[in-house]
């Protein structure tokens, strides 16, 4: 396994503080929180929650009009049948079992995903509850495209009128 001059704690901290986020460990309800942040301090924090009949999507922001990057802050109630579609993603792309960590390196600027995952229930089985994984200029691995998922699914999941705004 390879080697880290970071603690990814303090990188979960770091990138949260950016989007006046908090972490997700420990959340009662099963929970998902990814972002997406460039060097050229742009991004965005999509978090899916679990609730009841269906799950909560919110978004923060952080724009760049010069560098062309715009996104819409908001929240927005999916049914179940759009969270059961989202948790299948989150298991194809086994976000549960692959690499934490893969920084790509060599690059003068760069991006960077975070993707943090919480679910209370795996301990009653025995399996991990809180997962963490980075990827730093991503190449093609599935984390990296369960990431651009993630943001394709948060697009779709937005109401006509919110896209007008």
């Amino acid at each position: 396994m390879e080697q880290y001059d970071f603690d990814l704690n303090e990188m979960l901290e770091y990138y949260l503080s950016k989007f006046n986020g908090s972490s997700i460990k420990g959340n009662e309800n099963e929970s998902y929180q990814m972002m997406f942040y460039s060097s050229h301090n742009y991004g965005k924090l999509i978090k899916i929650e679990s609730s009841g009949a269906g799950a909560i999507i919110s978004v923060k922001c952080i724009e760049h009009i010069e560098a062309g990057y715009y996104c819409m802050e908001g929240d927005l109630k999916i049914d179940s049948s759009d969270w059961k579609t989202f948790q299948s993603m989150i298991y194809e792309f086994n976000y549960w079992t692959e690499n934490q960590i893969e920084i790509n390196t060599g690059y003068l600027d760069g991006s960077g995903f975070l993707l943090e995952g919480n679910r209370p229930e795996a301990t009653n089985c025995g399996k991990k509850n809180y997962n963490l994984t980075v990827r730093g200029n991503p190449e093609y691995d599935k984390i990296a495209a369960l990431c651009e998922e993630i943001i394709v699914f948060e697009d779709m999941m937005r109401p006509l009128e919110w896209n007008n705004n």
